[in-house]
């Protein structure tokens, strides 16, 4: 999540294949990871002939990331309406629904993520057993919905509610429920009666959040395994004693998503840090058995998918590459960009995988190289849950609405047309094209493009007023773009010369835009173009496009004549708060910027609060240009620049929390301890991407405080749009000053919805509408500091304009 930080539970991965008479054809997915977790079956033929993928129906069921299950022509998942979650069943053969259950109240989507379960049911002989996010665990009849027994986690088993809602997904052992409550009080799992949901045992000590329970065999026994926020346990699954029991070590969120993969008979793997997955060995020993780390790997890391693993190899995510390594060492044998960030599944031999912006590919699990044998594009909106396989067919959901039954098309019939194809990156016509054109036709091409390098004076090439052309040479095999031309996660392959080391992309541009970007090397991190130096920007270490007829505002620029002000430190701290789980709000070190001249003085100023205080002032070099505006352009004022402690508190799930601080706590704090005009029309807020969103939210939850705000890039997050339209609608009729501005080729992404210059246009008109007075307007440029900081100046000469006398 950012956008997004949803649970890794949703994962199902699995290898296994149906009969060789019928491929595919006798084999169900009745729960989580289809009931085998890890463990591999020998091939049988269900992706024999693949020619292609077609939708046979798609069944529209409401938002959530529950998995799909399949048993006995019942195709069973759980989705939410918005105002209730729901357990939901369709025939397997149509996608007609055949009952809703509701469960209970929905359980608001967090941070980003849709409203919905993300629990995925099991089903056991006519019964299924499902958990909402509440802890709502039921039993119902996998004929008709009806509920069998219920029982509630939370209140009756002292589960912890975890920050995203319940996720867990309940196993079946024989007679038994068995689901991760979670608790410290040896509650950690506990086993309920299947047909009556009576308790018969609890065990384990330690928090659950996102991991379920799974069954692992050794020296042919079962063992039942479960991650804990700090413990991986291996129980009897009978009774629940202790088998063995290891610390994993997890750290930060990664430590609440540990799923093990079985990897053969006593090995688990693990994604257990952001930035590291391992592999673990149980043994058996005189004193019972004992579990250790085998080996640690870099190469599956930094991403919430569950590793799939077949004939000696893992199958997982680097990031967003897909990559394979040896299971006996953990050493790579291959990483790929295509087909995408996704969930997967392994089937017979081959990768499924559903890419988060809706494509699902089928890919051959070999060690050799990637290589891919179907793909067709089925949903346009962002998915998040895996898919699963059975009798001969993938079933795959996005998170807002729709489950889909694909089909395995042998031979060539039924071609589906859909597969996505790569952004094009030439400019035919163009000087640099013909270039690139008589390069490629060269004898000696080593000379000819050394020759052209040593002519540029600066990169990237700019051909005329529009035309912006980036270049890489080096040692690099692979070379790809991610920035501000692209959607949000977007990366594009440069092309290349053949038999050069000289990868090229062209592009039109605004003549004044700016815009950030970053190149990818050999599948690696992305950095900063090595041609152009790092700029600011929401990337990170990036570079920055500055078209022919940009201009960058002089008063970035330092200027010794100036007096400046200076900046005070005050130490702020607020009330911890302890939500699902996760601690907020707590000490944060406030920067208040005094003009030059306060001091000597006994006059009052206005102020303006600064979200994301801290880059503003380095990225946003926001001390330089009050400097060289107070005095010139705009009147003196004090300007309070706020730090963020976290990443939920300006547009997710504690705008509330930071609100509150801010209105009710640091205001008056600061109206008390400088010379302020404590009054709302000489107050202001201001803030970008996330924190420009803060600003709005604040305004409007808390009408009369700020009677300036100004928003850049503001970001909404989930609901956030229809939220600050809702709080427009409902405010009172005023005079408010709003600076609103957005880029050109601000963020976008089509899978989520997620379109800043639109959302940002939408809100401009309907607080212009409201009665407000609203300036700013889009600007040619993309997003981050580059962008926003050329605005700065503007931002406060309507603020604070100096008054004629």
């Amino acid at each position: 999540m950012n956008y997004r930080f949803l649970t890794s539970v949703l994962v199902a991965l699995i290898f296994s294949g149906g009969s060789a008479a019928e491929p595919g054809r006798d084999m169900e997915w009745p729960t989580w990871r289809g009931g085998q977790y890890g463990g591999p079956r020998k091939p049988r033929g269900a992706f024999d002939g693949i020619g292609d993928l077609r939708v046979v129906w798609r069944s529209s069921v409401g938002s959530g990331y529950s998995s799909v299950v399949v048993a006995d022509g019942k195709v069973v998942t759980m989705a939410s309406d918005h105002s209730k979650d729901y357990v939901v069943a369709l025939d397997e053969q149509s996608g007609k629904e055949l009952w809703r259950e509701p469960i209970a109240g929905t359980y608001p989507g967090r941070d980003g993520a849709n409203d919905g379960p993300l629990s995925t049911p099991v089903i056991s002989g006519d019964a299924v057993f499902a958990l909402g996010p509440l802890g709502h665990l039921v039993s119902l009849d996998l004929q008709t919905g009806k509920k069998r027994w219920s029982t509630d986690i939370a209140k009756e088993h002292s589960a912890l509610l975890p920050h995203w809602g319940f996720s867990t997904s309940p196993l079946v052992y024989e007679d038994l429920l068995i689901v991760a409550t979670g608790g410290t009080q040896k509650n950690m799992v506990t086993a309920f009666e299947k047909g009556s949901g009576r308790v018969v045992w609890t065990a384990g000590d330690d928090i659950v959040n996102y991991q379920s329970p799974l069954v692992m065999s050794l020296d042919g026994d079962d063992h039942l395994v479960c991650a804990g926020d700090k413990t991986l346990y291996g129980l009897r699954p009978m009774d629940g004693e202790s088998l063995w029991e290891i610390r994993h070590r997890g750290q930060d969120f990664y430590a609440k998503i540990v799923n093990p993969v079985v990897v053969d008979e006593g090995r688990l793997f693990m994604t257990y840090r952001s930035f590291e997955s391992k592999l673990i060995s149980v043994e058996a020993d005189e004193d019972g058995y004992t579990a250790s780390d085998v080996w640690k790997s870099r190469d599956i890391k930094g991403n919430y998918n569950i590793a799939a693993y077949h004939e000696g190899y893992l199958y997982g995510y680097s990031g967003a590459f897909l990559v394979c390594i040896d299971a006996s060492s953990g050493k790579l044998a291959w990483k790929s960009r295509p087909p995408g960030n996704g969930f997967l599944i392994g089937v017979d031999g081959h990768l499924i995988i559903l890419t988060k912006k809706g494509a699902l590919s089928v890919v051959k699990a070999s060690p050799d190289a990637y290589q891919e044998v179907a793909r067709m594009n089925v949903f346009k909106k962002r998915a998040w849950t895996p898919p699963s396989f059975s009798n001969g067919h993938i079933y795959v959901r996005c998170e807002f609405d729709e489950v889909a039954k694909v089909a395995i098309v042998r031979g060539e019939e039924g071609k589906s047309g859909e597969v996505s194809r790569e952004v094009p990156l030439t400019l035919p016509g163009s000087e640099f094209s013909k270039f690139v054109a008589s390069v490629a036709r060269a004898t000696d091409k080593k000379k000819m493009l050394d020759e052209f390098m040593g002519r540029q004076e600066k990169f990237p090439i700019i051909e005329g007023d529009r035309l912006a052309h980036i270049v890489y040479r080096g040692g690099a095999n692979d070379v790809a773009i991610l920035g501000d031309m692209f959607e949000l996660q977007t990366q594009v392959s440069m092309l290349r010369v053949p038999d050069t080391d000289f990868f090229h992309a062209s592009f039109e541009f605004d003549p004044a835009a700016i815009l950030n970007y970053q190149l990818i090397e050999d599948l690696g991190t992305p950095v900063a173009d090595p041609l152009n130096k790092p700029g600011s920007s929401g990337l990170g270490s990036a570079s920055v496009i500055r078209m022919p007829a940009h201009e960058e505002p002089s008063v970035l620029t330092e200027r010794p004549s100036v007096e400046g002000g200076r900046l005070d430190q005050v130490p702020f701290r607020s009330e911890s708060i302890q939500v699902g789980g996760l601690t907020w709000q707590g000490g944060r070190r406030l920067r208040v910027y005094l003009p030059a001249g306060y001091d000597d003085g006994d006059e009052r100023y206005p102020v303006i609060y600064v979200n994301n205080g801290n880059p503003a002032l380095n990225q946003g070099k926001m001390k330089t240009v009050l400097d060289n505006t107070i005095g010139e352009t705009v009147a003196p004022h004090i300007a309070v620049f706020v730090p963020s402690t976290s990443a939920y508190e300006y547009a997710r799930s504690q705008r509330d929390v930071y609100a509150k601080a801010l209105v009710k706590e640091i205001v008056p704090l600061i109206d008390d301890r400088y010379r302020t005009v404590a009054e709302p029309s000489s107050r202001a807020i201001l803030g970008n991407h996330e924190g420009g969103f803060a600003a709005l939210y604040v305004s409007l939850k808390f009408p009369g405080v700020f009677g300036m705000i100004a928003a850049q890039s503001a970001m909404p997050i989930g609901e956030g749009e229809e939220l600050l339209l809702d709080l427009v609608k409902k405010m009172p009729r005023s005079k408010t000053s709003y600076y609103l501005d957005w880029g050109q080729y601000d963020q976008r992404m089509t899978a989520t919805g997620t379109d800043v210059a639109r959302s940002s246009l939408l809100l401009a008109q309907r607080l212009e509408k409201a009665g407000n007075k609203v300036s700013g307007g889009m600007t040619p440029n993309g997003s981050g500091y580059s962008n926003w900081r050329c605005q700065t100046h503007r931002i406060l000469e309507t603020f604070f304009p100096i008054r004629s006398k």
